[in-house]
């Protein structure tokens, strides 16, 4: 009866072993996440360069927004941001996107939404890996079915920014 009360005992030290690990590596993996996205939120920030302070008070900054053509390899596609250098590639479907970390590649790859822009002058959806993207001087970024509708957006880009503040 000893020996298999020794026995019981053991497995049960192991099983509580294992357990502790388990919960030493979730809390390791929590404790590493979190870190991992104030890095990334850091690193976004680092890298998307100055952002646009306000207009000065005669010129309204959208009129004076003019989109300048960027590589898709040179935008996080997440955080639609040109960052000014290569990202990383992320191929879904022989399509390849852009994100600037892990936690972005991630969501690229699992997420199809995320992987979808809107035309702002058509309205349409517009696959990010396929679109035309415009780089305001903010670096926000915005994707076009078109080389056309780009053009459109950047003669006028109040129109379609605010239209709620443009008359028909």
């Amino acid at each position: 009866m000893n020996s298999l009360k020794k026995t019981f005992l053991g497995f049960m030290v192991a099983i509580a072993m294992t357990l502790s690990s388990y919960v030493v590596i979730s809390f390791n993996d929590h404790v590493a996440s979190a870190a991992e996205e104030q890095s990334h939120k850091d690193d976004v920030t680092k890298l998307s360069g100055p952002q646009m302070t306000q207009a000065p008070a005669d010129e309204d900054h959208h009129d004076s927004m003019g989109l300048k053509r960027v590589e898709a390899k040179q935008v996080c596609m997440m955080n639609n941001k040109f960052m000014g250098r290569d990202q990383i590639s992320i191929i879904v479907d022989g399509k390849t996107y852009f994100g600037c970390c892990a936690m972005c590649k991630e969501k690229l790859q699992n997420d199809p939404q995320a992987r979808t822009g809107t035309d702002p002058i058509s309205g349409k959806p517009v696959d990010k890996a396929t679109a035309i993207i415009g780089a305001a001087p903010d670096d926000t970024i915005y994707y076009f079915e078109n080389e056309e509708n780009m053009e459109k957006f950047s003669s006028d880009p109040s129109r379609y920014v605010n239209p709620l503040d443009v008359e028909p």
